[in-house]
């Protein structure tokens, strides 16, 4: 069986990468199913794709000025001093394509495409928001997070006990060992800070100042490879790898489990969808790339600052480009989500937010 090297799968140049579009011709049922044949087909490379310059909802104007700028501009659009109060607002978010999708207790969809253009993209907003850019150490580059969960402090919770906060790993720019595994320091800095609001209507990504840190219920997590530990005050919080999306027969009961009543959104299936399509020619990819916490009453009130610096795989920045766009391509294409949710079966609450896309999806091309 030959398997395409990590080293090989994304590529800054043209794609040979399926359309999740075209994919979707097929259930994402038969897509789970084909999986367990996958190691006996072999695979081949999944090509990242390079972006154009292409206009969306997020795509600013100080965005579009500088697509075709290069050298020292780039520093100009991705770092903007503003003090050390709110470190993740220093640079502007290098997720451009996030789109926010959400159930609230009572079931109710939420969508929205524009950043802060409607009530919809808020209420999302005062539940989950995600942050990353990029910052270069030695010879590495690392996608720095910081992702908000229960941003607004207020429990989603009143036919359970329990609430989780999922963060889906970008797998497709990740520095994955050869058999698509975490390597030790693939993931590092991996922090829960909890907070608790000294005054309402204030979200904790935006007004820090409104909130205080609890310490008795933050932690650092030394070794993200090693699930089911507790951490916190008395342990309460349940740290697990391995609770996102698995791209085999499993693949609809977690939709369920984590999105509710959003499990077939057409987003969200075009996501699942690419992933499948991923493991599919790359059988080592054929796992479960998300991590979080999982908490339960008294806690479900509580705000959580998660940070997280992931090491990127070599070449998913292209330091060859001569714009923006073609720079970050794969950073803007590989699919990564946050949720904010409720857990148990009877539950409805699911606040996402999702980045990525796939440039030769029509659907995907303007960012919806």
């Amino acid at each position: 069986m030959t398997t395409a090297k990590p080293s090989k799968h994304t590529s800054s140049k043209s794609s040979r990468k399926h359309s999740a579009h075209k994919i979707h011709t097929l259930p994402l049922a038969t897509m789970a199913a084909l999986l367990t044949a996958a190691t006996c087909l072999g695979s081949q490379p999944a090509m990242a794709v390079t972006a154009t310059t292409i206009t969306t909802p997020t795509y600013t104007s100080t965005a579009k000025k500088l697509t075709n700028s290069t050298g020292s501009v780039y520093q100009d659009r991705e770092y903007v001093p503003l003090g050390d109060k709110k470190p993740w607002l220093q640079y502007p978010n290098i997720l451009e394509f996030r789109r926010l999708r959400g159930r609230n207790s009572n079931a109710t969809e939420i969508k929205s495409d524009e950043e802060g253009s409607d009530s919809s993209w808020k209420t999302v907003n005062d539940k989950t928001a995600m942050y990353a850019h990029v910052e270069t150490r030695g010879n590495s580059d690392y996608l720095v997070f910081d992702i908000f969960f229960n941003n607004n402090a207020k429990s989603m919770i009143s036919k359970s006990s329990k609430q989780w906060y999922l963060w889906q790993v970008p797998y497709a720019i990740a520095d994955l060992d050869s058999n698509g595994l975490y390597k030790s320091d693939t993931v590092i800095n991996l922090r829960y800070d909890a907070y608790r609001p000294k005054k309402e209507g204030h979200i904790l990504s935006q007004d820090p100042e409104a909130f205080e840190k609890d310490d008795s219920l933050s932690f650092s997590v030394p070794n993200m490879r090693q699930t089911d530990q507790h951490f916190g005050k008395d342990g309460y919080a349940l740290y697990q790898v391995g609770i996102g999306l698995n791209p085999g027969n499993k693949l609809y009961d977690d939709l369920d489990q984590i999105f509710h009543g959003n499990a077939n959104e057409a987003l969200i299936s075009r996501m699942a969808g690419d992933q499948t399509t991923y493991a599919f020619y790359n059988p080592q990819y054929n796992k479960n790339y998300g991590l979080g916490i999982t908490v339960a009453k008294p806690y479900d009130d509580v705000a959580y600052h998660m940070h997280a610096e992931l090491k990127l795989r070599p070449g998913a920045i292209n330091k060859n480009a001569d714009n923006y766009n073609d720079k970050y391509a794969n950073i803007q294409n590989a699919w990564t989500w946050a949720n904010s949710g409720s857990w148990g079966a009877t539950t409805s609450s699911a606040y996402t937010v999702i980045s990525g896309r796939d440039p030769n999806n029509d659907e995907d091309k303007d960012g919806k």
